[in-house]
């Protein structure tokens, strides 16, 4: 944790505390700690990660997990592989959800025929759970 003091003209200072880059607290200077402002902060703001671009992160290390589950040669190898490729496939589930249930919370209330009709993919996506997407991906015997 690095604290960096700046102020600025008008002889009101100010503490900011960075994290990882991030500011999480100010404390304004010659103010009691109770008038701080906690700010919130997300920690992957403008890096360019999108939703999408996790879907698309995700589905590329499933297809490589189940490249590499369908090399395994010994029962062991394959089934810390098979393992792996669930996790991954549960991964790109929890993704997918969380983009799906972005785009509803981006609708306008006008727009409730499309809300209606996401809504019911989301649920749709849900209940078919991790198998549809091993289904997907083409992993087989697990």
């Amino acid at each position: 944790m690095i604290l960096v003091e700046k102020t600025n003209d008008t002889a009101v200072g100010c503490t900011l505390r960075y994290v990882q880059g991030i500011i999480t607290r100010v404390r304004l200077m010659n103010r009691p700690p109770s008038e701080s402002y906690s700010m919130a902060q997300w920690t992957g703001q403008y890096t360019g990660k999108t939703h999408l671009s996790k879907i698309r992160d995700r589905e590329l290390l499933l297809r490589q997990a189940v490249e590499k589950l369908r090399q395994c040669q010994t029962p062991s190898d394959r089934d810390a592989q098979a393992s792996a490729v669930v996790r991954f496939a549960d991964d790109l589930l929890r993704a997918r959800v969380r983009a799906k249930r972005a785009q509803i919370a981006a609708l306008s209330p006008r727009e409730l025929d499309q809300r209606e009709q996401w809504e019911r993919k989301l649920r749709e996506l849900i209940d078919d759970g991790v198998q549809s997407i091993l289904d997907e991906f083409n992993a087989d015997g697990i």
